[in-house]
């Protein structure tokens, strides 16, 4: 079984949310934030990462389709030159 948390803040002075993601894989460890905010109904949250040994920049996308949100997970090994979307999450309400 896999279990984590999203654990989100946000700072009203500097309009900006940070988040962060606990790995119940990785219990000892909390990886460092992703930080952003939303403009014009999209939400863009960047940050480091460390994938299998290697140093990544992580970005969450959360956009609205079809009245409802979608969260799209992209990694960039040039420093944010370019992305590679790799998860998508769709969410629909079920009531």
């Amino acid at each position: 079984t896999y279990r984590s948390v999203w654990l989100s803040t946000f700072d009203t002075a500097a309009n900006c949310w940070s988040i962060w993601w606990y790995d119940g894989r990785a219990p000892a460890q909390l990886a460092p934030p992703v930080t952003g905010k939303f403009e014009d109904y999209i939400g863009t949250f960047v940050g480091p990462s460390i994938i299998d040994g290697a140093s990544v920049d992580i970005r969450y996308t959360w956009t609205r389709q079809d009245d409802a949100p979608r969260c799209e997970q992209a990694l960039s090994v040039d420093h944010g030159r370019t992305w590679q979307i790799h998860w998508i999450m769709d969410f629909r309400r079920i009531s």
